[in-house]
């Protein structure tokens, strides 16, 4: 079955910005979202590249995918900073 990309944003609804109080999807942070034969690959954009919430981001993001869509799934996830 493949995997749906509203249920690809729905899980990564999960992952919270804890200095911003708010999720990566409604905080526009994930670009270059791709969907396709059970592999997941994307972009998370953070404002500061050295803060926790950076360094621990693509985990949660994995972990999250994993428990809630298929935990099967190959993730490709990036970080980068606005900078």
């Amino acid at each position: 079955m493949a995997t749906a990309r509203e249920a690809v944003l729905s899980a990564l609804s999960h992952v919270i910005d804890p200095d911003r109080d708010k999720d990566i999807i409604r905080l526009d942070m994930v670009r270059n979202l791709t969907v396709e034969d059970g592999r997941v690959s994307f972009t998370v954009i953070v404002k500061e590249p050295n803060t926790p919430f950076a360094n621990q981001v693509a985990e949660a993001c994995r972990r999250v995918l994993h428990e809630r869509v298929d935990r099967q799934l190959e993730v490709d996830v990036e970080v980068d900073s606005e900078m």
